[in-house]
């Protein structure tokens, strides 16, 4: 196993298991020159034994060995980088005894390591457990319903316990992969491959990182110094918005229009440009500028912004040592030497205190704009990582590796320009022609200043514009200036149907999903776009959204883009049929759909006809034509631009409209379906029946054919091979897995041969669906992605003081454990665990709660345990549901009691039905929301505004014992407020305080 740099042929450590070594073996004999070794040897059986070695480049300290006669382990320190590398055997078969002993000793390393400062963590080794699902997160065995094997868990929960992530993801014997590498720092990891050797039964894993081991940091500076006369060199964030704003209210617009239009501006392209250029011109007057980048061309020229405190105390220790050198010289035995000495010590303590203090101020900085502007954080965050771009290396057309942010620009661009539709395939029919005709129109809108100051209230201060636009920040203190130019040139535009040229480029920035970095296919473009013109576009998407609600146009399947639905509100709906169907003895088949860059292959000819039958006519329908043809995208890399390319299909990403243009392009995709349930986000889409007999699977088969069909008449493509097939069976049905026979009957086949059988999870808008209604895969999933964001804030930021603590936890990595809760809301003891050991392990490392049990740092931190929240955030969905703010697709049944307010009715199951069944719908939202509404007073459930419900939901809870399970604690019950507060059927509470 070896660890390599990106596009370079430097190797800073390469660790060996089953060295067979001997004392006698000395390590001159297994010298490599340029590396030193570090081994431990199994001395007393053969076989076994490990051994590193790292490059001399690299000092080792702290060298520690581990040896028990059967498992071991070498561990040191880099002490110039601050990593730590861990390189470990454990044989098949090892007692769990002595597995735990080798954990213990490695965790106390890095206790003894991470108590004086954070290190980056690679362990590395032989595990011999073969049978972790590593995707998955459990024991493949256990089909997610259990904890697994003893070791298996050991090993899980050592990890989680340290914010590991194993990165190996391709077998290393035998189809397996026995060999892992634990890090804290996944995100520097580009590429990881398994080669076979001709002389081990293992494969050779190579890890590629994505910085210089020997100086710590990328070869490649992100982003380029921009124009010194451009709104990228400002800082528009602390300008003089008043000055600001007189000295815009002094242009005249209405001149500058009149002129332009005699100059003959046919589009708006010169008075936008006005427009642009006399917004720079005053915040060049009134806008301080950015600080520059500390790059070696710029630090002499930001030496007046260094802390004068810590400059003045850098002279004084320059003064002391030249009287120590003075006194040296004329009387080495001076007793004055000594003083000095002493005094510069203490000076070395203040500056470093300086220092750390300045440090921290501009940590704290950051931290508290994490949620107003993301942007500011993770730029923040970027600049004290290792890892400066996450863009690349890419492999260029003959395989080769590029660094080279233009070329990588122009090659994702290619990779972008090949999802476009050919708009002449012969192939493309207008769907809506067999749909019955709309009596309604929408072909004119009437716009005022007024609604163009309501548009710029809608954007965010802090959110990205594309290149040399006018910054958001700008245009929302200054909007009462400039929402007349504004409306100058929007009403222009919408009557003649013309659009300014300037805003019609889209600039991408890659975002890399997952898989190899080198693939280009792996990063996702996001675009970027004008705020001028998303303003029009805003007026524009609420005049159409109240057109198409108001005439029930809008398909209700459709949960994507649409006020008061989401992805929880589509999940519910689908699991209560699931779980309805269930208790009716039925089966449940899903198909899950898989278009290919839908939102790129809309085609623009097809788009217009369908926006024509929905009744979008007129003037807006042409100046949406012109919003859509002739548009232009370039790729942005490191700073550099790509060639531009022409967009030839798709909604525009990036823009206001472009969401609502797609649903209307695929809002009679669930028409083409006879029988089954079709359901949608965005173009997440799945097909679903149940399943009584077999024509029910024979018709589930055709609707899914009928949408392939429907794909090609409206030039979409469909990733057939992508479909994905979860089967939801019932306990009586259950014994068919075992027959030989099963497999041909649970199947079904694309229109391009591709076969779907059963699979045991899939991922559904974010969340991972189980066949066995068991949510153990989401959960391990998820807590797995939270503790490597928690170990990413805890290697950028060092302050570990609660205030820096807890924004970082509160905003960043603590949603990650909530999405979507009410869905999968646990109810097993060892998942709400997995949960709370997240939370758990982050407060451990704040400042001031060392020797603090978990439940003693919720108490002084004021934490709510991540359960508790949980039911909060049921209760204020059913709050919604009770207020029609969500649709409420369970048909949760509300009544009022004078004594005790709103109540809700609990769901009541068939005779018939399994206790099996029985149990999963009690763990469900249907059951738990009404009971846990339930156990609420008559001032919170009657309150009228969702503030005032908060508010009384939070003093209520407040007054609720909060004592969650977690591994090694004694609680008095499972801690759920239905625990704590006895509930009736009647809507009566008693409280068990």
């Amino acid at each position: 196993m070896q660890c390599e740099e990106q596009h370079s042929d430097f190797i800073p450590f390469i660790a060996i298991t089953e060295t067979w070594l001997k004392s006698y073996v000395t390590d001159s004999q297994i010298a490599i020159e340029n590396y030193s070794s570090m081994r431990s040897d199994r001395n007393r059986i053969k076989c076994g034994g490990v051994l590193m070695y790292v490059h001399n480049s690299l000092p080792v300290s702290h060298v520690v060995t581990h040896d028990m006669g059967k498992c071991e382990a070498v561990m040191g320190t880099l002490s110039s980088i601050n990593t730590i590398l861990v390189t470990l055997y454990r044989p098949p078969g090892t007692p769990d005894d002595m597995f735990k002993e080798l954990l213990a000793a490695v965790q106390q390393y890095l206790d003894n390591a991470m108590d004086r400062k954070h290190h980056d963590v690679y362990i590395m080794g032989d595990f011999n457990l073969p049978s972790i699902d590593w995707k998955t997160l459990t024991d493949d065995h256990s089909q997610g319903q259990v904890r697994g094997s003893v070791p298996v868990q050991r090993l899980l929960d050592f990890m989680g316990a340290n914010f590991l992530t194993q990165v190996v993801d391709v077998p290393t014997r035998e189809g397996k992969t026995l060999d892992l590498v634990l890090t804290n720092c996944p995100q520097y990891v580009h590429e990881v491959q398994s080669e076979k050797l001709p002389i081990s039964d293992h494969n050779l894993v190579s890890v590629t990182t994505g910085f210089d081991w020997r100086t710590a940091t990328s070869d490649r500076i992100g982003g380029v110094e921009p124009d010194p006369y451009s709104f990228g060199a400002l800082n528009c964030y602390e300008g003089n918005y008043e000055k600001m704003s007189s000295l815009l209210g002094e242009v005249n617009w209405g001149q500058l229009h009149d002129s332009c239009k005699e100059i003959g501006d046919d589009d708006g392209s010169m008075f936008m440009e006005l427009i642009r250029l006399t917004c720079l011109q005053i915040a060049l007057l009134t806008c301080p500028r950015k600080r520059l980048p500390d790059r070696p061309t710029n630090r002499a020229k930001s030496r007046k912004k260094i802390n004068r405190k810590k400059e003045v105390l850098r002279r004084k220790k320059r003064k002391l040592k030249a009287k120590i050198r003075a006194l040296e010289a004329l009387d080495p035995t001076s007793p004055r030497i000594k003083s000095l000495l002493e005094h510069v010590s203490l000076l070395n303590i203040e500056i470093r205190d300086s220092i750390n203090k300045e440090f921290n101020k501009k940590e704290l900085k950051a931290v508290a704009t994490v949620k107003k502007n993301p942007r500011f954080f993770f730029s923040y965050a970027k600049r004290h990582s290792k890892l400066k771009s996450n863009i690349g290396p890419l492999k260029n057309g003959d395989e080769t590796l590029t660094t080279d942010p233009k070329v990588m620009a122009d090659i994702l661009q290619a990779q972008y320009r090949s999802a476009f539709t050919d708009p002449s395939n012969p192939l493309i029919r207008n769907t809506t022609e067999q749909l019955p005709e709309t009596n309604c129109k929408l072909e004119d809108l009437q716009f005022t200043e007024d609604d163009i100051v309501k548009a710029i209230d809608e954007i965010s201060t802090y959110s990205s514009t594309s290149h040399e636009c006018i910054p958001a920040c700008l245009i929302k203190a200054c909007k009462e200036k400039l929402s007349l130019p504004l409306m100058m040139l929007w009403d222009t535009s919408f009557a003649k149907g013309k659009i300014p040229a300037s805003l019609k480029e889209q600039f991408i920035t890659p975002i890399f999903k997952k898989g190899s970095k080198s693939d280009p296919a792996n990063y996702r473009p996001v675009s970027l776009t004008s705020h001028v013109i998303k303003i029009f576009e805003r007026i524009i998407r609420n005049t159409m959204v109240s057109y198409l609600e108001e005439n029930y146009l809008l398909s209700n399947k459709q949960h994507g883009f649409r006020k008061g639905r989401s992805c929880l509100t589509q999940l519910l709906s689908h699991y209560d049929t699931i779980l309805r169907n269930l208790n009716s003895g039925d089966e449940t088949d899903v198909i899950y759909l898989d278009f290919s860059k839908a939102f790129d292959k809309v085609d623009h000819g097809l788009l217009l006809k369908k926006l024509k039958y929905y009744g979008i006519d007129g003037k807006l329908l042409a100046w949406i034509k012109e919003f859509l043809l002739n548009r232009r995208q370039i790729v942005t890399v490191d700073g550099i631009h790509s060639e531009p390319a022409d967009v030839l299909s798709g909604v525009p990403q990036g823009t206001v409209l472009g969401p609502l243009l797609f649903l209307l392009y695929i809002n009679d995709l669930e028409k083409a379906v006879s029988t089954s349930a079709v359901a949608s986000f965005a173009d997440d889409t799945r097909l679903s029946a149940p399943i009584r007999e077999e024509g029910d699977t024979v018709r589930l088969q055709e609707d899914m054919n009928r949408v392939v069909t429907w794909s090609v008449d409206n030039n979409m493509v469909l990733h057939e091979g992508k479909f994905e097939f979860l089967c939801y069976r019932t306990g009586s049905s259950k014994w068919l897995e075992e027959m030989p026979f099963t497999n041909l009957h649970l199947q079904y086949t694309t229109p391009a041969g591709f076969t779907l059988s059963p699979q045991y999870s899939v991922r559904d808008l974010g969340v991972t669906l189980s066949s066995d209604y068991h949510w153990r895969i989401h959960i391990n999933q998820m807590a797995a992605g939270a503790r490597q964001l928690a170990s990413w804030a805890l290697g950028v930021f060092r302050d570990r003081s609660a205030t820096v603590m807890l924004t970082i936890w509160k905003s960043l990595i603590r949603c990650k454990l909530e999405y979507c809760c009410p869905l999968w809301h646990p109810h097993r003891l060892e998942d709400v665990k997995t949960l709370e050991n997240v939370q758990r392990f982050f407060t451990r490392h704040i400042a001031g709660m060392e020797g603090a049990n978990y439940w003693e740092r919720l108490s002084r931190l004021k934490l709510q345990s991540l359960q508790r929240r949980r039911e909060r955030y049921i209760i204020i969905h059913m709050w919604k549901l009770l207020h029609n703010l969500v649709p409420n697709d369970l048909n949760v049944e509300f009544y009022h009691r004078e004594r005790l307010g709103w109540r809700a009715r609990i769901p009541v199951l068939f005779k018939r039905s399994r206790q099996s069944s029985k149990t999963i719908f009690d763990a469900s939202f249907a059951v738990n929301g009404p009971k846990l509404w339930n156990t609420l007073p008559k001032n919170a459930n009657s309150a009228v505004t969702l503030d005032s419900f908060k508010i009384h939901l939070g003093a209520f809870l407040e007054s609720v014992p909060d004592c969650p399970p977690t591994t090694g604690y004694t609680t008095a019950n499972a801690n759920s407020m239905l625990n704590w507060c006895n509930y009736d059927q009647q809507g009566g509470l008693r409280q068990k305080l």
